[in-house]
């Protein structure tokens, strides 16, 4: 949307930048753990989400007491530790919307023109999460929700570097297999890491200096 209103392509969208240094103390060899989903419980899907976990190993981090966490208003290092111990993270790439938040956007000159909001009736707008960036640092399992813009492949691709699921049915086979067969998805938690630093922020830096940015 921005760049159109440019000469040339002045913007280019990156996924959240993180410092490598920040993971260094992080133990990712043993996955003790099963799997955690991260974030505020706003909708049934992400009670749904929780529901799922309940029969593993499992943690629910929420910087709020809503839906029970096992993990609550924590420190990041604290949840990055727990992360680095568990097989497989779930994520949804969009944050929901409330019928007064539609209201908004369409009071909004052009808002058809804009593509996060081209699936308005889904009741979701697309939101990049930076708990897929902090799984692939750990090296856990990415099971990603499946949506219609599907953001996570601007920089990252299925079945490489992460597992999309589309329905609860679907996520809890998926997460079945990844907790019951973890080594077979060695390459791809492997591919994810070595991935993810060239959106270290150092990197980023270093690579904008030069003026060759490339993503």
């Amino acid at each position: 949307f921005m760049n159109s209103h440019q000469s040339d392509t002045k913007f280019i969208p990156i996924p959240f930048p993180f410092r490598g240094e920040c993971f260094k103390d992080v133990d990712i060899d043993l996955k003790p753990l099963d799997v955690i989903y991260m974030g505020t419980m706003m909708c049934q899907e992400h009670a749904d989400i929780v529901e799922s976990m309940k029969p593993y190993n499992y943690n629910y981090a929420s910087l709020t007491p809503a839906g029970s966490p096992t993990m609550c208003n924590v420190s990041s290092q604290e949840k990055w530790n727990v992360l680095g111990k568990t097989k497989a993270s779930i994520a949804i790439n969009m944050c929901p919307l409330e019928s007064r938040h539609i209201e908004w956007i369409k009071r909004n000159k052009h808002w058809e023109s804009i593509e996060t909001f081209n699936n308005l009736e889904y009741g979701y707008f697309p939101q990049f999460k930076p708990r897929v960036i902090e799984a692939m640092c750990t090296k856990t399992v990415n099971l990603v929700k499946r949506d219609p813009w599907n953001v996570i492949e601007k920089w990252f691709e299925e079945g490489k570097h992460f597992v999309y699921w589309d329905d609860i049915t679907d996520l809890q086979e998926k997460l079945k297999d990844v907790v019951e067969n973890y080594d077979k998805y060695e390459s791809m938690v492997e591919n994810a890491y070595e991935r993810v630093y060239d959106f270290e922020i150092d990197k980023i830096y270093e690579s904008m200096n030069e003026g060759a940015l490339v993503i």
